[in-house]
């Protein structure tokens, strides 16, 4: 293996003979994830929020490391909070693909009609699962096109008196 560097980039060359360690990728990986996570932190009150709101809950997210999410729900105390996760990479489609919400659905055994789905990103969690039937509310402290205002909060923390409004209006 040889690296050569033009323009200010890197390419690495291998010859055919060249193989991977797959122990040395499987550490640098680890180490690399282990990096990544220390700048990672729950959001004050949200295992507080989803203790006091009781409601049977699931992620489904796209990722390229299987370990990733459950690993963050783990460390954060907040595995406990989450039936599943359905990743990305697992199932083999990224969100917004129709299929990744009917395993998360299937998995959990419930009818989308019945499912709130909460997200940060338009497309992903908001257009995606309304396209599979669930109602839908978008996080963002500003106003998202294509996004209907009552269907955005402006922080996660907003989820619990959006949904008291929404049971009592």
């Amino acid at each position: 293996m040889a690296w050569t560097t033009t323009s200010g980039i890197a390419t690495c060359h291998t010859s055919p003979s060249w193989s991977t360690d797959r122990s040395a990728e499987a550490g640098f990986t680890d180490a690399y994830h282990a990096d990544w996570r220390e700048g990672v932190e729950p959001i004050p009150g949200i295992r507080e929020m989803l203790q006091r709101l009781g409601l049977p809950a699931a992620v489904v997210t796209n990722t390229y490391y299987p370990p990733l999410v459950p690993g963050h729900l783990r460390r954060f105390g907040l595995a406990d909070s989450f039936q599943f996760v359905t990743t990305s990479v697992e199932h083999g489609f990224r969100k917004p693909h129709p299929t990744i919400y009917r395993r998360a659905l299937a998995t959990a055994g419930l009818d989308p009609a019945d499912v709130l789905f909460v997200g940060d990103d338009a497309e992903c969690d908001y257009h995606g699962p309304r396209t599979a039937g669930m109602r839908a509310v978008v996080v963002s402290s500003v106003p998202v096109a294509r996004v209907r205002d009552d269907d955005r909060i402006g922080h996660i923390l907003d989820l619990e008196p959006w949904l008291a409004a929404a049971r009592t209006g």
